[in-house]
């Protein structure tokens, strides 16, 4: 009988290799290969030292599952033990298997770590969260790997059996042996990720918590809550992964605890079983990120559709053009515009979004096209909702919003992520985090290009002023002006040096046709030949909240804070006193402009997770009863980071990531 049981154990066993095992060592290589290809195709992942170590993580799984669950797959299912018959095999294999299981479980430490510093409050730990750190520890960490596990080449070897003849590949060397056992196995890679992961895990959670109530850009906010919540839904699989399998591997040291052979066939089940959930971990970490992160599984879509399977379908298309030798006809009629496949406007959709202090109570709808202007309607309270736009309107005021409608979309030099334009010669592009400045034409022709004279300066903010003909650009320390030269040079000029910022917050600024002002804890106002004026408080209503964005019109300064909700403050220009005030339910709130004296656009992203263009326009007169007019254009690719910045009129819609441009037009 216990023969039987011990056999039906065994049986037991090799068919969970073979079917469970078969089926994760696929979805592990296929996820492992998908992780790498979305890590290394998108920016943010590149610049991320987080997204660093995931992907140095899903290189190793897949060398993981190669040298550690392919051999025991061939060796359940078909009887194939390689490193039975080749002694290099059998060196290399355990040798692959110790060196990629460590170096994953390193990378999954460093990521929780790293996503701890990141969204850690103090700035000496912040710079931790580096890209060339996240280098070097890998690179250090991988090598003391490589170096550690040198003695598994040395002491791996056959050995035969006297009793049965067979061959097997075990450590010959007990010390060596039990190094392995009790160091490598059971503290390395198993005690010390899970408490590592565990520990700074919470902590990463604790920290997530909140960053909503400090000043950081909404692009760094999103990917930490994105990064982080992929790493905590990691963790919490591998603590429930390893742990079983770090228990049953105990107990098979323990010698006393296993003389009946049942009880014995009992626990080389439960090592099988859990050895497979162990491969599991190792196969997972794709699947983790799908379904934890709705961001992720966009990002997916657009590199794999929009990226590889457009960059195939435009090959093929140039290879069929070449054939029948048209290119040069259609070079040489090209016209001043990046166009290529991109003539047409982004593809969008809406949702009707009334804010949350007013709601729209007559709906009616009607149809139109992307590229059509938008009805509207002066006279009533009307809802219109079509494939792409989303309009409640009762009021119109100097912009008729309307009238906006999609045009051409250019080419921006790569890593930009600020962008002004006058509208007419030149637009300028700043790729921050190398500081590198781009000036282009409005139609994406490079016309210059150069670093930023001061190294130790971070470019912050850009705007053009039309006034004084000239670009302002805020760094992190000093307001510039720079201006464009006819014989296409570019004359750099610092201005005025900004107030030091606590770490918390940072330099707000904004100008009108008369103004500059300055906003940190206070407004400094300066005449638009940069001569400071004065400096005023803010009402004591809003001295208590902490102003995360600042624009202006001639006649109104407009503040966004957060106090529950989105909350936007009117203040007269010259008294700074509040003429009105209004709160939007959208999640979170970017790239604020003001049009004119009563319409503002911004980048809304809604509890939906989309980021939606919108264009606000409110009364300022208390007596008026008529509900504001919100129009809205939800982005489809919302898992790109998109910046609006106003162009007289007209808007430009960045998109970091694809570095392109979508020109939103006025229709005068």
């Amino acid at each position: 009988m216990s023969s039987e049981l011990t056999t039906l154990l065994a049986l037991i066993g090799t068919k969970t290799v073979i079917y469970v095992g078969s089926i994760t060592f696929v979805i592990g290589i296929i996820g492992g290969l998908l992780n790498i290809i979305v890590f290394l195709s998108l920016k943010t992942f590149r610049l991320s030292p987080c997204g660093f170590y995931l992907l140095i993580m899903s290189i190793a799984n897949i060398g993981e599952m190669i040298s550690g669950l392919l051999s025991r797959i061939l060796n359940a299912a078909f009887d194939i033990d390689w490193s039975l018959t080749s002694l290099f095999y059998c060196k290399v294999r355990l040798y692959s298997y110790q060196v990629c299981a460590l170096t994953s479980l390193t990378c999954i430490c460093l990521a929780s770590i790293d996503q701890y510093v990141s969204t850690c409050s103090r700035p000496q730990w912040q710079r931790w969260s580096n890209i060339k750190v996240a280098h070097r520890l890998c690179g250090i960490f991988t090598l003391i790997w490589i170096g550690q596990n040198i003695p598994a080449i040395i002491y791996y070897d056959h050995v035969v059996s006297r009793s049965t003849g067979r061959v097997s590949c075990t450590l010959t060397n007990s010390v060596y042996h039990q190094f392995t056992v009790y160091v490598v196995t059971i503290i390395l890679g198993r005690v010390l990720p899970i408490t590592i992961t565990v520990i700074f895990g919470f902590l990463s959670y604790r920290n997530v918590q909140r960053i909503a109530y400090r000043s950081m850009p909404m692009v760094r906010r999103e990917l930490d809550k994105q990064l982080t919540k992929m790493v905590l839904v990691q963790i919490a699989f591998g603590f429930f992964t390893l742990t079983p399998y770090m228990i049953v591997y105990l107990l098979l040291q323990i010698p006393s605890l296993s003389p009946d052979p049942v009880y014995s066939a009992s626990l080389q089940l439960a090592l099988s079983l859990t050895t497979v959930v162990l491969y599991i971990y190792f196969a997972s970490p794709f699947g983790i990120f799908l379904c934890s992160s709705s961001r992720f599984r966009r990002q997916l879509v657009y590199v794999l559709f929009q990226i590889y399977f457009k960059n195939l379908r435009e090959r093929g298309g140039h290879l069929l053009r070449r054939n029948k030798m048209t290119h040069v006809q259609e070079n040489s009629e090209r016209s001043d515009f990046y166009w290529q496949s991109y003539s047409s406007p982004i593809p969008l959709m809406s949702v009707s979004v009334p804010p949350t202090a007013f709601s729209s109570r007559l709906p009616s709808s009607c149809q139109t096209s992307v590229s059509e202007p938008i009805c509207s309607s002066p006279t009533a309270p009307t809802s219109i909702i079509t494939d792409d736009i989303s309009l409640t309107s009762t009021v119109l005021h100097q912009i008729d919003i309307s009238k906006y409608y999609f045009a051409h979309v250019i080419k921006v030099p790569h890593g930009t992520n600020l962008l002004a334009s006058n509208n007419q010669t030149t637009t300028l592009c700043v790729n921050s985090v190398d500081n590198i400045i781009h000036l282009i034409t409005p139609t994406g022709y490079n016309i210059r290009s150069l670093r930023w004279p001061d190294p130790r300066e971070k470019v912050e903010h850009l705007f053009w002023c039309d006034i004084t003909q000239s670009y302002l650009v805020a760094t992190s320390k000093s307001l510039c002006t720079l201006q464009y030269n006819t014989n296409q040079s570019l004359r750099i000029e610092k201005s005025l040096d900004l107030p030091s910022k606590p770490f918390s917050t940072s330099n707000l600024i904004a100008c009108n046709s008369y103004r500059l002002y300055i906003y940190n804890q206070s407004i400094d106002i300066y005449t638009l030949q940069l001569n400071h004026l004065h400096t005023k408080q803010l009402p004591k209503e809003l001295t208590q909240h902490e102003m995360k964005a600042l624009t202006c019109s001639d006649s109104y300064l407009i503040f966004h804070y957060e106090h529950l909700t989105n909350k936007f403050a009117v203040l007269d220009s010259t008294t700074l006193t509040i003429k009105y005030q209004f709160e939007l339910s959208y999640r979170d709130i970017s790239s604020l402009h003001c049009l004119d004296e009563n319409t503002l656009t911004f980048i809304g992203v809604r509890k939906d997770g989309e980021n939606r263009v919108v264009l606000y326009q409110f009364s300022d007169d208390e007596e008026c009863e008529a509900q504001p007019m919100v129009m809205e254009k939800s982005i489809n690719e919302e898992y790109q980071t998109v910046q609006l910045l106003p162009n007289c009129h007209d808007l430009i819609i960045l998109n970091v990531d694809s570095s392109r441009v979508q020109y939103l037009k006025y229709r005068s």
